[in-house]
Protein backbone atom coordinates (compact mmCIF):
# COMPACT_ATOMS: atom_id res chain seq x y z
CA UNK A 1 0.00 0.00 0.00
CA UNK A 2 1.29 3.42 -0.97
CA UNK A 3 0.56 6.90 0.38
CA UNK A 4 -1.50 7.59 -2.74
CA UNK A 5 -3.73 4.59 -1.94
CA UNK A 6 -4.37 5.91 1.57
CA UNK A 7 -5.25 9.33 0.16
CA UNK A 8 -7.72 7.75 -2.28
CA UNK A 9 -9.32 5.73 0.51
CA UNK A 10 -9.64 8.85 2.68
CA UNK A 11 -11.19 10.84 -0.17
CA UNK A 12 -13.57 7.99 -0.94
CA UNK A 13 -14.76 7.73 2.63
CA UNK A 14 -15.17 11.47 2.86
CA UNK A 15 -17.39 11.35 -0.22
CA UNK A 16 -19.37 8.37 1.07
CA UNK A 17 -19.99 10.22 4.34
CA UNK A 18 -21.23 13.17 2.29
CA UNK A 19 -18.38 15.64 2.73
CA UNK A 20 -18.48 18.35 0.10
CA UNK A 21 -16.10 18.18 -2.83
CA UNK A 22 -14.61 21.46 -1.65
CA UNK A 23 -13.70 19.92 1.72
CA UNK A 24 -12.37 16.74 0.10
CA UNK A 25 -10.19 18.79 -2.26
CA UNK A 26 -8.81 20.86 0.59
CA UNK A 27 -8.04 17.88 2.79
CA UNK A 28 -6.26 16.11 -0.07
CA UNK A 29 -4.56 19.37 -1.09
CA UNK A 30 -5.79 19.22 -4.66
CA UNK A 31 -4.79 22.21 -6.75
CA UNK A 32 -7.82 21.95 -9.03
CA UNK A 33 -11.47 20.96 -8.61
CA UNK A 34 -11.03 18.60 -11.56
CA UNK A 35 -8.78 16.34 -9.49
CA UNK A 36 -11.48 16.11 -6.83
CA UNK A 37 -14.30 15.31 -9.29
CA UNK A 38 -13.39 11.60 -9.21
CA UNK A 39 -15.07 11.44 -5.81
CA UNK A 40 -18.32 13.00 -7.04
CA UNK A 41 -19.56 9.62 -8.22
CA UNK A 42 -19.45 8.34 -4.63
CA UNK A 43 -21.62 11.03 -3.09
CA UNK A 44 -25.18 10.84 -4.36
CA UNK A 45 -25.39 7.15 -5.08
CA UNK A 46 -29.09 6.30 -5.56
CA UNK A 47 -28.38 2.55 -5.58
CA UNK A 48 -26.65 2.75 -2.21
CA UNK A 49 -29.45 4.89 -0.80
CA UNK A 50 -32.18 2.49 -1.87
CA UNK A 51 -30.23 -0.50 -0.56
CA UNK A 52 -29.79 1.21 2.81
CA UNK A 53 -33.50 2.06 2.95
CA UNK A 54 -34.47 -1.52 2.12
CA UNK A 55 -32.01 -2.94 4.65
CA UNK A 56 -33.34 -0.64 7.37
CA UNK A 57 -36.91 -1.75 6.63
CA UNK A 58 -35.84 -5.40 6.77
CA UNK A 59 -34.18 -4.86 10.15
CA UNK A 60 -37.23 -2.99 11.47
CA UNK A 61 -39.44 -5.90 10.43
CA UNK A 62 -37.12 -8.44 12.04
CA UNK A 63 -36.94 -6.43 15.27
CA UNK A 64 -40.74 -6.22 15.45
CA UNK A 65 -41.01 -9.99 15.04
CA UNK A 66 -38.50 -10.54 17.86
CA UNK A 67 -40.38 -8.33 20.33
Amino acid sequence: MRIHDIRRILGSYQAITEASLNIIGKSLRHKSQTATQIYARLTNDPVRETMETATNKMLEYRNKENE
